[in-house]
C-alpha cells in the first residue's frame, strides 16, 4: 500500500494513453522480446498532451525525457538505472530489467522483484495496490495487460504495443469523488520502450498523456 502525506496525496501519477488513434490487432506471443530496450545511453523524450472531458487536445510547451543513466548486478541479475523527468515514466529512480515476459524492478525494501508490466497472464491483475491518506483509503488502483496488442501513432511514428490498462477506483475516504472511476493507458513496443503513457490530478476531471517524439536506443 502506498502511504502519502495529504499534500503529496494531491497528485497522483498513474501512468497511461488512449485516443482514438488506436486499433486492436491480435497479439502474437512470438514477436515477444522484452518492453523496454535496456542499454545505458538510451533515452527518450516526450511531449505532455491534456485531453479534457469534451476530447479536445492541448499540446504543452515543454518537453520531459527519460535516459538509462547507469546498470548493477544484484543477485546475479543485470539491472539499469533509469533517470530523468518523473512524468516521463514511473520507473524513474528504479533499476529495472526484462525478466522473461515481465518488466520488473528491484525493490530494495522487500528485496525482491517486483513487476513493472508483464504479460503472462493477460487480462488478470499483475498489481492491485491503495493510496492511502493518514490511515485512510483513497483509492484502489489495479493493473493487467490486454490481451491484444495495440497500434499507436505518435511523433516518433507508428508502433505495435503492449498495453497495459490501469483502474483507479474510489475508496471509502473519496466516496463523493466526482469523477469516479478512472482508466490510464500505458503502451510498450519492444524495439523502442514506452511509446505513450496517461497519469491524471485527483483535482482535475481531464487526462494527461505523454507520447514519444523522439528516442535513440542500442
Amino acid at each position: 500500500m502506498k502511504n502519502l502525506m495529504p499534500f503529496a496525496a494531491m497528485l497522483l501519477l498513474i501512468n497511461f494513453s488512449c485516443t482514438k488513434e488506436e486499433k486492436k490487432t491480435p497479439q502474437s506471443q512470438n514477436a515477444y522480446s522484452g518492453f523496454i530496450p535496456l542499454s545505458i545511453g538510451n533515452y527518450w523524450v516526450y511531449e505532455q498532451v491534456r485531453i479534457d472531458t469534451l476530447g479536445n487536445e492541448t499540446i504543452g510547451s515543454m518537453l520531459d525525457s527519460a535516459y538509462v543513466s547507469a546498470d548493477t548486478i544484484i543477485n546475479g541479475n543485470t539491472y539499469y538505472l533509469l533517470s530523468g523527468s518523473n512524468l516521463a515514466s514511473n520507473s524513474i529512480g528504479n533499476f529495472i530489467r526484462n525478466n522473461g515476459y515481465e518488466l520488473v524492478h528491484f525493490d530494495f525494501a522487500q528485496n525482491k522483484e517486483v513487476p513493472v508490466f508483464t504479460v503472462r497472464n493477460p487480462g488478470s491483475y499483475f498489481e492491485t495496490d491503495s493510496l492511502l491518506v493518514n490511515s485512510s483509503t483513497w483509492f484502489y488502483i489495479n493493473s493487467k495487460a490486454s490481451p491484444q496488442r495495440v497500434s499507436r501513432v505518435v511523433s516518433a511514428g507508428s508502433f505495435n504495443c503492449y498495453e497495459r490498462i490501469t483502474t483507479v477506483i474510489p475508496g471509502p475516504a473519496q466516496t463523493n469523488y466526482p469523477w469516479g472511476t478512472r482508466i490510464n493507458y500505458r503502451y510498450y513496443n519492444e524495439n523502442v520502450g514506452v511509446v505513450s503513457s496517461q497519469f491524471h490530478y485527483i483535482s482535475s476531471p481531464d487526462i494527461y498523456e505523454m507520447r514519444l517524439v523522439r528516442y535513440r536506443v542500442n
